[in-house]
């Protein structure tokens, strides 16, 4: 996908040499981790990138918050963090109005995105017809959305200036996600900060300060961790002490939570199709020992077509025994590999050789950049001029921009090799098959005669039959034709002066 850079003048110019990480999650949580590299192809549209200005990703606009930027060889990289712009806008946005009363989904949600330019349409479906508000406005749009979609339990997302709004996002699917199939490297993230075993609840109160309904509440497992308060519950809808007492019990979080991330491999030839945001789907992992069915809450995705999305699926509740028993077993474990002061994994516990790859890899950093472009080597001087390892194969640049494959899986690209090959080294098959109008085995060397006293040859025949007239003696002797001539002259003189009278002298 293309990512264009927008100014707040309306202004805007395409990017290149880029990488995207987008998170989308549940509620319209949109983010997006772009990097930038300035090259001689985009030099125009690089100094463009800056704070409050705005990414256009996939027709979605990201306003860039947290801008950083570094020089690599001879030129500059940017990295940036930025918001989707719906959280922006209707942060800043204000209602000063307040309304109470019985109130639908669609006039609260009216009401607190008036004069936002946002619309929104709902899905009433397993929706309540209403709820009941008291002073409710004089906040930000923001905040507003945010309430009316807990007080209806909703969930919406967002495209464009659009939102939608429903029950629940997504889909209930039959697809699988299992360890070792479709999955590479799951973690798990266990959570025990809202874990707690007593909770009490205070209904409507009477005018002589005494309550119409008040519940207590303590966990079965209160017996092992001891009495942990947990807010309590007020709320003057009540009146009984059951119904208080039901909310309590549902209300109290005294499991703790597992989220589980992993990276997902599409599989069409199992039959996985598409797993999108919001869907339920199957999680199979059996070194957690986990089988359920579980949300996809979080996807993060990338504009590398090689990498593979990542997903995060939902809470997993866990019984606290559970998780404090595989905690018992593995903390002095952890304690040999993990600084518990500083929560970083001890060198000691590392191998030699992990320490000396660690150390090699920062010793690259000045030549080499480990990035969404892949593994990219420069020229210390032209930093143009790039190698660049990627998933496809290995890639060469000469100006930064233009990648040419010079080896992939199928072998070495001979459009982008060049130079002298070693004779001795190289052999052509008999399936070689040449350029147009260029094939060495049907050269041919033409063959020419000798002449004779009748036909041209090597020479005109009536050159061989001036030198047949040549006498060479038997002894080889090689007479100089030049003194011969000169020979003859003198005796042509000689004959010329007797006849003219000279013969007494003979």
């Amino acid at each position: 996908m293309d990512l264009c850079i927008k100014t707040i003048t309306g202004e805007v110019e395409m990017l290149t040499d880029y990488g995207v990480a987008r998170k989308n999650g549940i509620n319209g949580e949109k983010t997006i981790d772009a990097s930038v590299t300035k090259t001689d192809i985009n030099k125009h549209s690089y100094p463009l990138i800056k704070n409050e200005n705005i990414f256009i990703y996939d027709n979605d606009e990201y306003i860039v918050k947290i801008l950083k930027e570094r020089t690599i060889g001879d030129t500059k990289k940017v990295e940036c963090k930025a918001i989707h712009r719906i959280f922006d806008d209707l942060k800043f946005h204000r209602i000063y109005e307040v309304t109470s009363g019985t109130v639908r989904i669609e006039a609260l949600l009216g009401f607190s995105l008036e004069g936002s330019g946002y619309t929104f349409s709902v899905d009433t479906t397993n929706l309540p017809l209403s709820v009941e508000v008291e002073n409710f406005g004089d906040d930000s749009s923001l905040s507003l959305l945010k309430s009316v979609i807990e007080k209806f339990g909703a969930e919406f997302d967002v495209i464009g200036k659009h939102i939608y709004v429903s029950n629940q996002m997504g889909r209930v699917t039959d697809h699988q996600v299992h360890h070792k199939l479709n999955i590479k490297d799951p973690t798990q993230e266990i959570n025990s900060n809202d874990f707690a075993t007593y909770i009490r609840g205070y209904g409507k109160k009477n005018e002589d300060g005494t309550y119409a309904a008040y519940v207590e509440y303590t966990s079965p497992i209160a017996e092992i961790y001891g009495i942990k308060h947990a807010p309590p519950i007020r709320d003057e809808r009540f009146t009984d002490n059951a119904s208080l007492l039901a909310t309590c019990q549902r209300e109290l979080h005294d499991s703790i939570d597992v989220s589980i991330q992993l990276t997902y491999v599409e599989l069409q030839e199992l039959g996985i199709q598409d797993i999108r945001k919001g869907d339920y789907v199957w999680c199979i992992l059996d070194p957690f020992d986990i089988y359920v069915q579980i949300r996809v809450v979080d996807v993060e995705d990338f504009s590398d077509p090689y990498k593979s999305p990542v997903f995060t699926l939902g809470t997993i509740t866990k019984k606290a025994t559970d998780i404090m028993v595989s905690f018992n077993t593995t903390q002095k474990t952890v304690e040999k590999v993990v600084d518990t002061s500083s929560n970083k994994v001890k060198q000691s516990a590392l191998s030699t050789t992990t320490n000396y790859v660690v150390d090699a890899i920062e010793r690259t950093f000045s030549q080499v950049d480990y990035s969404e472009l892949g593994i990219m080597l420069t020229e210390a001087a032209i930093f143009m001029r790039q190698v660049r390892l990627k998933k496809g194969g290995i890639f060469v640049s000469t100006d930064g921009a233009i990648l040419t494959l010079a080896v992939g899986p199928d072998g070495v690209n001979m459009e982008a090799a060049y130079g002298i090959l070693s004779e001795d080294h190289v052999s052509i098959g008999p399936g070689t098959t040449f350029a147009e109008g260029y094939d060495p085995s049907q050269i041919t060397v033409p063959e020419y005669q000798l002449a004779t006293e009748n036909t041209n040859g090597l020479m005109s025949y009536t050159d061989k039959l001036k030198l047949n007239q040549i006498v060479i003696s038997q002894q080889g002797q090689v007479i100089d034709l030049s003194i011969l001539v000169g020979k003859i002259n003198d005796l042509e003189e000689r004959i010329n002066t007797l006849e003219a009278g000279g013969g007494s002298n003979v």
